[in-house]
């Protein structure tokens, strides 16, 4: 019913503005990953998702027509870049294409979507510090970084995980050359016992002593990379808080040893 249902009534030729990002990550990748599903599951399937996902990956390749290569942020389905465009990305939204795109490209034999995602990449790494850092936030016309901080937290945290995986799912060699420079840079600047923190790109100093929930993820990317027992640390002080606070503050002073005032606590998944 479900993919009948997308199949006859769902259309992406919208006149509409959306997070390129978003709609990559879960309703393309979620087209991708019904598709596989319905192939394997599904008696008379005929490939009606991954059409819909190729529709859809055509559309989002609009945001990446900007002189860097990196895409919009904001994407129109029908117009491609939105009247009043940003020309400003995150990090995580500019290098999180990789595994959608990719896979698509694998499915569908057009490899124009993983060479889109990849030069995204490329780009603003080749813009990277002499520590191997990059900012948090990059213009996509000048390629001149916005934000100097280097995280594994918000505008940054994804990234990380898409080069190590491009690797596994694409064989993408170059993709894991960045990951270990990242990832040496990471544990020489930004790691300070259990936790990581933002840091100036070029000069590796603490810039806050803030913590995000959203770093707790960097855990699972260690453990992907094989390094156990810098997960089990990082796990072990995420968790300490959970127990002092029976939640994970929005935002955590570790000077203070206090939430700040963002005091809420949205119940993010990445622990």
């Amino acid at each position: 019913m479900a993919v009948e249902h997308i199949s006859s009534s769902v259309s992406f030729d919208l006149d509409l503005e959306v997070s390129t990002f978003e709609v990559n990550i879960r309703v393309l990748g979620g087209l991708l990953g019904g598709h596989l599903h319905a192939e394997r599951l599904l008696e008379g399937y005929s490939g009606a998702l991954l059409e819909k996902a190729v529709d859809l990956g055509g559309r989002l390749r609009l945001a990446f027509a900007t002189p860097t290569g990196l895409p919009l942020s904001r994407v129109n389905l029908r117009r491609g870049k939105p009247e009043k465009a940003s020309t400003h990305v995150t990090i995580a939204e500019a290098g999180s294409f990789l595994l959608e795109f990719g896979v698509l490209s694998r499915l569908s034999g057009d490899w124009s979507f993983y060479e889109l995602a990849r030069s995204s990449i490329l780009s603003f790494w080749h813009r990277r510090s002499t520590l191997d850092m990059v900012g948090t936030t990059i213009d996509v016309d000048t390629g001149a970084f916005q934000d100097m901080q280097s995280t594994t937290g918000p505008g940054q945290d994804s990234f990380f995980e898409y080069l190590l995986k491009g690797y596994i799912l694409f064989d993408d060699v170059e993709m894991l050359d960045i990951f270990w420079k990242s990832y040496s840079a990471i544990e020489q600047h930004q790691t300070f016992e259990g936790f990581t923190y933002n840091v100036d790109m070029f000069r590796g100093h603490i810039s806050n002593t803030h913590l995000s929930p959203l770093s707790c993820v960097w855990a699972s990317v260690q453990i992907l990379a094989g390094d156990v027992a810098g997960a089990l640390r990082t796990v072990l002080y995420w968790y300490g808080l959970w127990l002092k606070h029976g939640a994970l503050p929005e935002v955590f002073d570790t000077k203070t040893e206090a939430p700040t005032s963002v005091r809420d606590s949205p119940l993010r998944p990445e622990l």
